[in-house]
């Protein structure tokens, strides 16, 4: 998990850095990112669906906690809060 945060934060990072020149105008790009994971065990039966409904509700939580952010499903903002 804590390489997929990495991942995501570079990522993040990157985007919101990058200019994007149009005409006489610049443009900025902004992204948000949910995370999931799961682990197989005998005591879970978690599938698909199930992660990416949770990586989707941590989308969703991004989005609506000002965007340009990263969260992590189950726990509070994470890093690259803007």
């Amino acid at each position: 998990l804590n390489d997929a945060k990495r991942v995501a934060e570079n990522f993040r990072k990157t985007v919101a850095e990058t200019r994007i020149f149009y005409e006489e105008h610049q443009i900025r790009v902004t992204v948000s990112i949910g995370i999931s994971s799961t682990f197989r065990s005998a005591n879970t039966d978690t599938g698909i669906e199930s992660v990416l409904k949770q990586a989707d509700d941590a989308l969703y939580k991004a989005k609506t906690g000002g965007r340009n952010r990263i969260m992590v499903w189950g726990n509070t903002p994470s890093m690259g809060i803007i």
